[in-house]
């Protein structure tokens, strides 16, 4: 049987950074879309305090996008606009989902498995009990890895482009309610 030592040895594996170009674009996108989604909720919330995006760059600070959704959730409520609020839960509940992969791959350490196979190590949280046993229940101590393919990192940009544009009728609500227009479109 073999040690604790040799089992964690036998899940270390060189890093690299040198990802295929395919990847990379679609990293970079996921980002891109991700930053233009932060940026659109924090435009929303500028709206709704009836503050110009200057003012808004000064003294609205910039919180977790899940906590986005809430401040704009409670506003809406403040300011009377119609918000569907279960609707409002489910997209906020799916960008956390998109928030977790966006995470991992943008902060995540690469790996490419013997097999040609990339995968992200994921350093947070506990290994899920199974037969076999990981050689440790830490993941910062024995890393777990996730599966990463250009199909999934496709996915995740589309994702996050459609909950943008799932955006854009709440502007227009806040528009007619407040009864001003945004200096520059979403």
């Amino acid at each position: 049987m073999p040690s604790q030592k040799e089992k964690l040895q036998r899940f270390e594996l060189s890093a690299s950074f040198e990802l295929p170009a395919t990847f990379s674009r679609e990293i970079g996108r996921i980002l891109v879309h991700w930053a233009y989604l932060e940026h659109s909720l924090q435009r929303l919330i500028w709206f709704l305090l009836e503050i110009s995006e200057p003012e808004g760059r000064v003294a609205v600070r910039e919180p977790r996008v899940e906590d986005r959704f809430d401040m704009i959730r409670d506003l809406a409520d403040l300011k009377s606009v119609p918000l569907d609020k279960k609707a409002w839960a489910g997209v906020k509940k799916e960008c956390e989902k998109v928030r977790t992969y966006r995470d991992l791959v943008a902060h995540g350490l690469w790996v490419l498995y013997p097999d040609d196979i990339w995968r992200v190590q994921q350093l947070r949280g506990q290994h899920t009990e199974n037969v076999e046993g990981p050689p440790h229940r830490s993941r910062r101590i024995a890393p777990g890895t996730v599966l990463i393919t250009l199909d999934g990192l496709r996915r995740t940009t589309q994702h996050i482009k459609t909950v943008i544009e799932g955006l854009i009728p709440l502007e227009k609500r806040i528009v007619e309610r407040l009864g001003s227009s945004p200096e520059t479109p979403l």
